[in-house]
């Protein structure tokens, strides 16, 4: 891929994954009311663009949380899939594997690259690993992760301010332990459940 980067962000690239996927809908059993929403609020008012006035801007900050397992992340990459746009994603296990200043450097180039390449999708993936309750059990929250929280939490704000053909997704498994601040930035909260029995029929299917 051909991206319009400075040398700072080419040295990121490692620990950002970029890519333009190919996951339909229906590659993914289940989770229908999902689907309908993301469609409904997401997908529907960039596709037609001019049926939808200042009244009703689509939502660009959404957060997908449920059980481990659920398909999250497959969700991301169907939505970039729908919206035919780059997909930009972040493994926590690596940010907090980093020094913090080059977790924030990590968090920086994500946003850069998101906006230079547009329309684009960004994806963080267990999102509480870093954004626990600042006053919660230090178990989840400590200087690191504040440090990270912090940046993200900056990003999106100066996001907010230009964000057209950006949309920032989310996932957690532990939603009740982020931090109030990170939660109010995400416009659209969405359960993922795990899958019932119709939803496993199909996954049958689809992997046989």
């Amino acid at each position: 891929l051909d991206f319009s980067t400075t040398g700072n962000d080419r040295a990121l690239m490692s620990s950002i994954l970029s890519q333009k996927p190919n996951v339909k809908w229906n590659d993914i059993a289940g989770i229908k009311r999902a689907k309908h929403e993301l469609q409904r609020a997401i997908v529907f008012p960039r596709w037609f663009s001019s049926l939808f006035d200042d009244k009703r801007e689509a939502p660009d900050t959404v957060l997908l949380y449920g059980p481990s397992g659920t398909g999250k992340s497959y969700i991301a990459k169907a939505m970039a899939t729908e919206l035919d746009c780059f997909l930009f994603s972040i493994s926590s296990e690596d940010l907090m594997s980093k020094w913090p200043e080059d977790s924030e450097k990590i968090i920086q180039g994500l946003f850069r690259l998101a906006r230079e390449n547009k329309p684009s999708i960004i994806f963080v993936d267990d999102i509480d690993t870093f954004c626990a309750n600042r006053d919660g059990d230090p178990e989840y929250s400590n200087e690191h992760t504040s440090s990270i929280m912090s940046e993200l939490i900056f990003e999106l704000d100066a996001f907010g301010n230009n964000n057209t053909g950006v949309v920032v997704i989310a996932s957690t498994s532990l939603p009740w332990v982020l931090d109030p601040a990170v939660r109010r930035r995400f416009d659209l909260r969405i359960y993922i459940p795990l899958p019932d029995d119709e939803a496993r029929k199909h996954m049958i299917k689809i992997h046989s």
